[in-house]
């Protein structure tokens, strides 16, 4: 049964990636269509929304991993944050981390971006503050993806030893 579940875990994280690699072609995009250009308050609304899924999506596969592998979410206020720092720490006996400690440290940016959108006003948005989140979302995501890739394969690897 446990072997079940790890599978069934190791396809939604799977499922997660391939979520992050649309919504990172989407960055991509956004860059390329408006680098001659000053954008209007749409296409800002648009670009943030853009760094905001990022996150989300991140943090959907963190969120997987802590339900199946850590027995639950963190709580209070502060529970993102929490989420994020144990992601980079290990579980001895349970899990080995899931990114680096470096790597958490250049999320978290995304995070405070996150709640920043979520609890502010679109026309608040600044283009000039947006550009080097979508670049920058480009930049980490080679090391990024290896780091979740390099995950799912170790659940993988649990499963079959659980067979």
């Amino acid at each position: 049964m446990a072997d079940a579940r790890l599978r069934q875990l190791a396809e939604d994280l799977r499922s997660d990636r391939e979520d992050l690699d649309r919504i990172l072609q989407e960055g991509a995009q956004c860059l390329q269509d408006l680098s001659e250009r000053e954008p209007n308050y749409l296409e800002i609304r648009g670009a943030g929304d853009i760094v905001h899924d990022y996150y989300n999506a991140i943090e959907h596969f963190f969120e997987r991993v802590a339900t199946e592998l850590n027995g639950g979410l963190p709580a209070g206020a502060d529970s993102q944050t929490q989420l994020l720092r144990r992601m980079a720490r290990g579980v001895e006996g349970i899990r080995p981390a899931v990114i680096s400690d470096s790597l958490r440290a250049r999320l978290h940016e995304y995070l405070r971006f996150r709640h920043l959108f979520r609890h502010g006003y679109g026309f608040a948005l600044d283009w000039a503050r947006l550009v080097p989140l979508l670049e920058q979302m480009q930049s980490i995501t080679a090391d990024l993806c290896a780091q979740l890739d390099d995950f799912v394969v170790t659940v993988v690897s649990l499963s079959d030893r659980l067979d």
